[in-house]
């Protein structure tokens, strides 16, 4: 069976060459004779997808959809599926039908390219690479099946997704030159010339900068346009798309978005940067998805900048499912939430989640990751009552930063009310008493002061938070009944309280079909792998991941108290073919949670063959899952439903350096060696017929 670099050596082939200077990936499919440039004309039946009744592969595409290209154009799919307790042979073959024409992939293969950040990539995938017809254009559509080997499995059918043969790749092309005069294809700002393209209804334009700009803003100006492709944005110098400053006050939506009213921006090459300094989100209307590629996203501010006082509104730097490809990400929070396709990328200094509810990770980097900023109690006023009466105290209503929240001051039998809240309107000043903790200090030093002298206070707040999120040590940002403060300092801190996971399944979000391979991060403050909604998890694969954490932690994280988990307590959610293989993460423990209402694991779950901290289960539900040939560190208490585990050792002497990035296997890693159910390592060597457990 074919599958993750070990198959019969008869189904081994030559990679294809070069095909007129193009890297071709695998083999050649062209629409059948009987499409005629329309969308399924060379279908006589359209392939769908099943009704789920049981598990299927996972199957993600690693290239946008909706593609024009003139000659060739290379489209690969992840695919992987458990088969009886290994991913090796998982997937028996991957069909890709295009318009009438079929071909079957039997193997993964790798395959380099050069990507748009100038670097060589490589990802392993079954590929193939679409081919023009010699005298024909138009849409075509393709389905793409990856059938399992198992056959009490089903198939899954992804699509239909168009691509565009085309005697031309850009029908339409603009510049951005502001030096140069103004005409139908040069414009001098980047919303003139979506206006002009938008106006032409240019199927598949491109926009180039042609100088250096910065700050380039992309307005709501309508109509809301969908080009069939894509609007491409090029530079030829650096551009930056970002904000001075915030223009308003009132509206999340209108002050603080980048918003072309553009379905399907495609922003490519590395002289293109979004800067999220002023910017909470790039903004899609929905429908076809944003492509960042090989570009730079970050907050010239700096990663522990604060938005408003506190963390960034949105959950995502760019809205819905987008793409991205080879992106160079840093100093951000939410940095790819709800992406359709991580591919490839760097991400330095990441706060909050990073790839949540992604539908497809692969060959990520991520090194150095923590929400310290806005949990670790940072001091924000002191407040001292030194007047007549016996008792004063002082409380803040709500949990962690509320939308509304009071503080109250009491003295003998007065009582009097402040209030704040973290709405765009409380920070307009249209609403609240105030929005800042120098608000709360001045109310203190001249209101409450005017009504009795014995109160006092002293800001030490240096960062501008929003007083909603004020807290005393050690509860976590959440409100505080009332606390004395007569004849003694009390000082009142600040914490968001905000959790960060490498990879979570957030709630009422995607149920099925997520697949996340190949992957490294290091010094992280992070839950890593996190299926823990209140709904199913249906074909959830993840292999050949390291992932490491912050050995010294913080005030309110410990590697020792941190875990990842498949399911969630008091929750009745399913999880089935959730896959959970190769994966080295030294220093944190994995947890089945069946308390409560118990979650439940079909028997085509699979955790094997990871290096980890512990393994256990939370409650006494039944565990169908396979749990094989797992590692884990000395004094582990391995589970009775698991087979062939090994202990020993610790994260000091398990790795090579995990905290540097390098999850090479050391020590007893390299004394247990275990037959793989990943046939290569997450660098693409084909594992030996026994060896280490974990991604490398």
């Amino acid at each position: 069976m074919a599958g993750f670099g070990q198959s019969p050596a008869a189904r081994r082939g030559t990679m294809p060459g070069l095909a007129s200077g193009f890297p071709v990936a695998g083999p050649l499919l062209a629409p059948s004779s009987q499409w005629i440039g329309t969308a399924a004309s060379g279908f006589s039946t359209l392939p769908s997808d099943p009704e789920r009744l049981t598990a299927k592969p996972a199957l993600r595409l690693l290239v946008p959809p909706g593609q024009y290209y003139t000659d060739k154009l290379n489209v690969g799919v992840a695919a992987a599926a458990n088969d009886s307790g290994s991913l090796i042979g998982g997937v028996d073959r991957v069909r890709f039908r295009y318009e009438g024409e079929t071909i079957d992939v039997v193997e993964e293969t790798p395959f380099t390219f050069l990507a748009s950040d100038g670097e060589l990539v490589t990802y392993h995938a079954y590929w193939i690479t679409l081919s023009k017809p010699a005298d024909l254009i138009g849409e075509a559509q393709l389905f793409v099946e990856a059938i399992p080997a198992d056959a009490t499995m089903q198939s899954r059918v992804i699509g239909p997704y168009s691509f565009f043969p085309s005697d031309i790749l850009h029908g339409a092309e603009y510049t951005v030159d502001p030096q140069s005069p103004v005409s139908d294809t040069n414009l001098h700002s980047f919303d003139a010339a979506v206006a002009k393209a938008k106006s032409d209804a240019a199927p598949n334009p491109r926009v180039t900068f042609m100088r250096s700009m910065s700050n380039v803003v992309m307005s709501p100006v309508p109509p809301t346009f969908t080009p069939s492709g894509y609007l491409t944005v090029e530079a030829r110098a650096p551009v930056s798309f970002g904000r001075s400053g915030l223009v308003g006050m009132s509206s999340v939506d209108s002050d603080s978005n980048l918003r072309p009213r553009l379905n399907g921006l495609w922003l490519k090459g590395k002289n293109i940067t979004i800067d999220y300094a002023h910017v909470d989100n790039l903004f899609t209307e929905g429908g076809k998805e944003f492509v960042l590629d090989g570009i730079t996203m970050t907050n010239s501010r700096g990663p522990r900048s604060l938005w408003r006082g506190g963390p960034y509104w949105t959950g995502s730097r760019v809205r819905n499912n987008p793409y991205f490809l080879e992106v160079s990400a840093s100093n951000l929070e939410n940095a790819a939430v709800g992406a359709s396709l991580v591919r490839g990328g760097n991400f330095i200094e990441i706060s909050r989640d990073i790839f949540a509810d992604a539908r497809c990770v692969v060959g990520t980097s991520v090194k150095v990751h923590n929400d310290r900023h806005l949990n670790d109690d940072a001091p924000a006023f002191l407040i001292e009552y030194s007047g007549p009466e016996n008792m004063a105290t002082l409380s803040r209503s709500g949990n962690v930063d509320p939308n509304d929240a009071t503080y109250t001051f009491k003295w003998g039998s007065n009582s009097v009310n402040f209030t704040v809240g973290k709405q765009p309107t409380d920070y307009a000043g249209s609403t609240s008493d105030g929005y800042y903790f120098s608000d709360i200090v001045d109310f203190i030093n001249t209101t409450l002061a005017g009504l009795d002298d014995g109160w006092s206070a002293t800001l030490l707040d240096t960062e501008q938070r929003r007083a909603s999120s004020g807290s005393l040590p050690g509860l976590k940002g959440l409100g505080f009944g009332d606390t004395n403060c007569a004849g003694t300092s009390l000082q009142v801190t600040s914490s968001f309280d905000a959790h960060g996971d490498w990879y979570q399944q957030r709630f009422n979000t995607i149920t099925e079909n997520v697949i996340v391979y190949d992957n490294i991060a290091f010094d992280l403050q992070s839950q890593n792998i996190f299926i823990s909604s209140t709904s199913s998890a249906l074909d959830f694969v993840f292999f050949n991941n390291a992932l490491g954490n912050d050995p010294d932690g913080s005030d309110y994280f410990s590697t020792s108290s941190v875990f990842s988990q498949l399911g969630r307590s008091n929750s009745e959610s399913a999880l089935s073919h959730v896959v959970v293989a190769h994966c080295s993460m030294p220093n944190q423990a994995l947890t089945f949670r069946n308390d409560g209402a118990s979650s439940t694991f079909d028997n085509y779950c699979l955790v094997a063959n990871n290096a980890l901290r512990d393994l256990l289960s939370a409650g006494s539900g039944q565990i169908d899952a396979r749990i094989a040939a797992n590692h884990l560190h000395e004094g582990a208490d391995p589970l009775s439903e698991a087979d062939g585990t090994t202990t020993g050792g610790n994260e000091t002497n398990l790795f090579v350096d995990f905290n540097q990035g390098n999850f090479t296997p050391a020590g007893e890693l390299l004394v247990y060696l275990k037959q793989p159910t990943v046939g290569r390592n997450s660098l693409g060597v084909s594992r030996t017929p026994l060896a280490p457990v974990g991604a490398y």
